[in-house]
Parts: structure tokens; C-alpha cells; sequence
């Protein structure tokens, strides 16, 4: 077992405890899940998690000098996670002026620099001026006065 230090096993849950579950082995073996080892959340009652006679793939974290195995669930899972194939991100801009309603997604070419630097000017030149009035109207209403304003 002292070779199996990082490698995923499958065992079966045999007993729940408020700070974690035991797990055993077919080789007769038994290690813990200490309770923040089994969500990356905060686990409030690890019930919800796990049930006793649960069959579970953890990974053996470490086995200290007295034998005790300590385990995880959710290494366990993430590693599954980075071994699936991962699929490509499409990054869609959550602002509808970054693209120009006259060019249709289709006909869309590549921009240069330029281009892109230009409208991104624009568009920060046109939030900060929106800000600006804004700003001058909290100002100008009724009630507001320099004097009584809070400088931090």
C-alpha cells in the first residue's frame, strides 16, 4: 500500500463521522476521508455526500508512520476531471457594441489592431462621458452640497 501514495483506488464506505468517512480496501485496508476532503465547498453534514456500503474511487493522499491511509474524494474527482478531454471555450462578449450590427457573424473578417483599438476608445470615451453626466446630475440635484460631502 505504501506505493499506492497518489494513485486512485475504489473502496466502499464502511462508517460516517461528523469529521469525515472510512473506507475499505479488498485487500482488507482501511483509510479516512477527513470531511474537507470530500467537496470543494464547505461540507456541513458529509451524509449528503456519502452513504455507508458507497462504492467511491479516492485517491490515496498519504500514509503516515502508524499506517493510516488518508484519502480524498475530491482529488479524486478532479483528476478524473483533468484526464477527460477538454472541450475549446467560446468566448462571447457580454457587450452588444463591440460588434457592428452591420457585419453579420458569418461575414465577420479578422480585425487588425488598429481597428479594435479604435473601438475600444470609443466605447470607454462614450461610458466615461455617461459617467461624467451622471455624476455633474447626482451633483446638481437638490440636497447634495460639496461641504457636506465625505472625502475618502
Amino acid at each position: 500500500m505504501l506505493n499506492m501514495v497518489g494513485e486512485i483506488i475504489e473502496g466502499k464506505v464502511t462508517s460516517i463521522t461528523k469529521f469525515g468517512a472510512f473506507v475499505s480496501f479488498l485487500d482488507g485496508k482501511s483509510g479516512m476521508i477527513h470531511i474537507s476532503e470530500v467537496a470543494d465547498g464547505f461540507v456541513k453534514d458529509i451524509n449528503a455526500y456519502l452513504k455507508v456500503g458507497q462504492t467511491v474511487k479516492v485517491k490515496v493522499c498519504s500514509i503516515d508512520e502508524k499506517g493510516r491511509i488518508a484519502l480524498s474524494l475530491k482529488q479524486a474527482a478532479e483528476k478524473n476531471v483533468d484526464e477527460a478531454p477538454k472541450k475549446k471555450e467560446i468566448r462571447r462578449s457580454t457587450e452588444s457594441s463591440f460588434i457592428p450590427e452591420e457585419i453579420s457573424p458569418k461575414s465577420q473578417q479578422p480585425e487588425d489592431f488598429e481597428d479594435m483599438m479604435s473601438r475600444f476608445m470609443k466605447t470607454s470615451n462614450e461610458k466615461i462621458s455617461d459617467l461624467k453626466k451622471t455624476m455633474d446630475a447626482k451633483r446638481s440635484s437638490p440636497g447634495f452640497s460639496r461641504k457636506n460631502s465625505k472625502k475618502y
